[in-house]
């Protein structure tokens, strides 16, 4: 997976349309997100990205919440607080977020903006 988007950004395309096509060729949301990741893209743009795709697709809809998202990245290392600065960037809304942060038990869930 991290080859077809690295083959896809050194050809020229953007992280929105190696992530479109990606999908649309059947990739798994979750894996797509871990690749971009371990290559350390801005967390942002693949959030945003997957968010936009998965909003559009009906198929995807449930795979791609802001929760499952964020969910993944942390599975795939990436802090808590870190994933939920970057889905903030990525336009999610704040109750979202301080939801996830506090199913994590993340002690300034409340306070978290």
């Amino acid at each position: 997976m991290a080859q077809v988007i690295t083959n896809g950004l050194a050809a020229g395309q953007s992280i929105d349309a190696v992530i479109n096509q990606t999908l649309d060729a059947g990739a798994d949301p979750s894996a797509l997100e871990k690749a971009a990741i371990a290559l350390n893209l801005d967390l942002s743009l693949i959030f945003k990205a997957l968010d936009d795709k998965c909003s559009a697709d009906t198929k995807l809809a449930g795979t791609c919440t802001p929760c499952t998202l964020m969910k993944c990245a942390v599975e795939a290392g990436v802090d808590p607080v870190t994933a939920a600065n970057a889905m903030m960037a990525a336009r999610a809304q704040l109750e979202v977020v301080r939801q996830y942060l506090a199913s994590l038990g993340y002690a300034g869930a409340d306070s978290y903006s």
